[in-house]
């Protein structure tokens, strides 16, 4: 996990994106990164995995399920209504991304403008399009060498 984060805090399509959210999330842009990558990980599944979104998902939450004394205990106490509420597709529709942006919008301590992420998609797309199509293959080549998973 912690290969991941750093690749994706390096990866230069990161920075790129980084440095175009920085006047909208100020402190918050390389957070909002990390949600613009979800999003679009969400809208491409299929250019990147013969199987469905919501497929791979269900695998994951039996895998958690199954392997629930091996994860920490705060989020063993969480898992079952993060299960309930399908976390991981939580930006894979407008609504969905909506809600969870003003969740986050209401969590955080300082001023933030999470809910203005889809302004952000909106009026760069083709461009954040372009950096997650240079970003995400590499950070599917950087994973494998972690776990062989291909």
């Amino acid at each position: 996990h912690r290969a991941i984060d750093s690749f994706t805090d390096t990866h230069p399509a990161s920075l790129q994106l980084r440095k175009l959210l920085r006047p909208r999330h100020k402190k918050y842009a390389p957070v909002v990164v990390d949600l613009v990558w979800d999003y679009f990980l969400s809208a491409k599944w299929s250019d990147y995995s013969e199987n469905s979104l919501e497929v791979f998902n269900a695998e994951i939450y039996d895998i958690l399920s199954r392997r629930l004394t091996d994860l920490p205990t705060g989020l063993r106490s969480r898992l079952k209504q993060m299960i309930t509420d399908d976390f991981l597709m939580a930006y894979a529709t407008e609504s969905r991304v909506r809600k969870s942006l003003q969740w986050m919008d209401n969590r955080v301590k300082f001023e933030s403008a999470f809910h203005l992420m889809p302004i952000d998609i909106k009026e760069n797309f083709e461009l954040i399009s372009h950096l997650f199509d240079q970003f995400f293959p590499e950070l599917i080549a950087h994973s494998e060498v972690y776990c062989g998973c291909n």
